[in-house]
């Protein structure tokens, strides 16, 4: 109710002239797991949402890959050991903070860098699907193809 969903998703959108649509995608992801170290998960994805429903609104796509990456980058933070699962190991494996920061960065790295590949092949930008691939959102396969026709029949004797 504030505006701020919508101003700072035209300053996202901004960046899509140098950067495109992954790249606002990525800067998106990126955020929501820089807020997922301080706070949890789904806040961070709260919080990062109505950017990205708006940037998208603002570059004139689906805002569908922007909320499905958000939603993903969310639950992937490996940097702290802030996260619930690895508070579990943190202890009874004797880790160390730094051990956190020094093998889940470059983890979060490329968890980010697939994600900003996969998802708008999974969610396009555009909204299309491909004509074999099942709706994620509604959970209903598209069509099967109609059968081909089946040959006629000879009637007669044979020529």
């Amino acid at each position: 109710k504030s505006g701020a969903g919508v101003l700072l998703g035209t300053q996202v959108a901004e960046m899509a002239r140098f950067a495109g649509h992954r790249g606002v995608l990525c800067a998106l992801m990126l955020l929501t797991v820089l807020l997922s170290a301080p706070m949890s998960n789904q806040a961070a994805a709260l919080v990062v949402l109505p950017v990205g429903i708006s940037a998208a609104s603002q570059l004139g796509v689906d805002p569908r890959p922007f909320a499905i990456g958000i939603a993903l980058a969310a639950s992937c933070s490996f940097i702290t050991p802030l996260e619930p699962s690895c508070v579990l190991v943190y202890g009874p494996g004797h880790y160390r903070f730094t051990d956190f920061f020094r093998l889940g960065t470059p983890l979060t790295a490329v968890i980010l860098a697939l994600l900003t590949v996969a998802v708008p092949l999974g969610w396009p930008f555009d909204g299309s699907r491909g004509p074999s691939a099942p709706s994620v959102i509604s959970g209903v396969a598209p069509p099967a193809p109609a059968p081909a026709p089946a040959p006629a029949a000879v009637s007669g004797a044979a020529q």
